[in-house]
């Protein structure tokens, strides 16, 4: 079995966020520091999240 890597970068400070964290909660707020900036699941490309809705039982988050 092969699996994805799949991330999504805050076009304001820069900090990398895991698409399964998104995908898990939808709308997440940067952990970057003093950024503002809500991430959505929906920013993801849609291939991504596709995939990722497709392999939920293969990701943990923990």
């Amino acid at each position: 079995m092969t699996l994805r890597i799949i991330t999504h970068r805050c076009d304001r400070c820069g900090t990398i966020v895991g698409g399964n964290v998104l995908e898990r909660n939808r709308t997440l707020k940067c952990p970057g520091l003093n950024c503002s900036r809500v991430h959505e699941f929906r920013e993801l490309p849609a291939d991504d999240r596709e995939y990722l809705t497709s392999q939920t039982e293969t990701y943990s988050i923990e």
